[in-house]
């Protein structure tokens, strides 16, 4: 299966790099998720620090507090 020319751009990224959050900042989900699913902490990070704040928010407004959102 050949990678697509977006795949190939990221790869390329990710291999000149490996330690670097801020390519990985760039990275979309799914790639992210590849990389989480072979053990690479700081793609982790990024991915729970990418949506942390939205997460946060939701669970606010469904418990209606920000005690027991932050014990989540």
């Amino acid at each position: 299966m050949e990678l697509a020319a977006v795949d190939r751009v990221y790869l390329s990224e990710t291999n000149i790099e490996r330690n670097s959050t801020v390519q990985r900042e760039k990275l979309p989900d799914y790639k992210l998720m590849e990389m989480i699913q072979k053990n690479d902490m700081v793609s982790f990070n990024t991915l729970v620090n990418r949506y942390r704040n939205r997460l946060f928010n939701v669970l606010v407004r469904m418990l209606s507090s920000t005690e027991a959102a932050e014990d989540i």
